[in-house]
């Protein structure tokens, strides 16, 4: 049973050193961190420039403030549990398919009055999900929850909205609860119902069909309720 959750890096970067801007600050005074929260459809509203020292040293030090707060203890016992969710998938392209219509897009691309870039952009895509779902109706995937006495931290895969985890941690018997996204797995954004009517990037690249984020937030719960004996 893994214990340790390969989680996405906060997307606070310096790009002419790719120093993560977050993680240094914190680093500086305690072991590194490496999650990502349900941030699926979360992004600064400044993504160029500076924008990326500010955040990330302002939010590392936001960190370093709280750390000097807790309290510690070594009376806590330890406890790991995961298990399978099956998320739902939309009907996808077979990779024949996908394929030729990458083809018609690329033979329209540049033509006068036609450069079709997005739609080469989409084939490409479109022959990406065929390549790894297949005719698949779900993916198989893991969620997972580690028990910290009355604290738990549940693992999510895929770039989850952040209002599954919102959900989750109103619903669970924890005390507290950390969600982790992107663990042990990334099939794809994990989007919530309201995205679907919306439409928008997340829910019409994603592979995952409408009412995939009422799955995960179910067995999030689920899973949180047996780490910490059936509450």
């Amino acid at each position: 049973m893994e214990l340790a959750f390969n989680a996405a890096k906060l997307h606070t970067f310096d790009e002419q050193t790719g120093q993560n801007l977050t993680r240094t600050t914190i680093e500086s005074a305690v072991p590194k961190p490496d999650t990502a929260g349900g941030a699926g459809n979360v992004v600064p509203l400044e993504r160029g420039g500076a924008s990326r020292q500010r955040i990330g040293q302002a939010l590392g030090a936001v960190v370093l403030s709280v750390l000097d707060f807790i309290q510690t203890t070594e009376a806590v016992g330890l406890k790991v549990l995961s298990d399978t969710v099956r998320l739902p998938l939309k009907p996808l392209l077979s990779l024949e398919e996908a394929e030729r219509a990458l083809t018609r897009a690329q033979e329209q691309q540049g033509k006068a009055g036609n450069p079709a870039e997005s739609d080469v952009v989409r084939a490409k895509h479109a022959v990406r999900l065929a390549k790894t779902f297949g005719p698949a109706k779900e993916h198989a995937s893991e969620v997972q929850a580690i028990a910290l006495g009355d604290t738990a931290i549940l693992g999510l895969p895929g770039e989850v909205f952040c209002e599954i985890g919102m959900a989750i941690k109103r619903a669970s018997p924890a005390r507290r609860i950390i969600v982790v996204t992107l663990a042990n797995d990334c099939p794809a954004y994990i989007p919530n119902e309201v995205a679907y009517d919306q439409g928008g990037y997340e829910p019409e690249w994603s592979p995952c069909a409408r009412g995939v984020g009422k799955v995960l937030e179910e067995a999030g719960v689920r899973v949180i309720r047996k780490v910490l004996g059936g509450q």
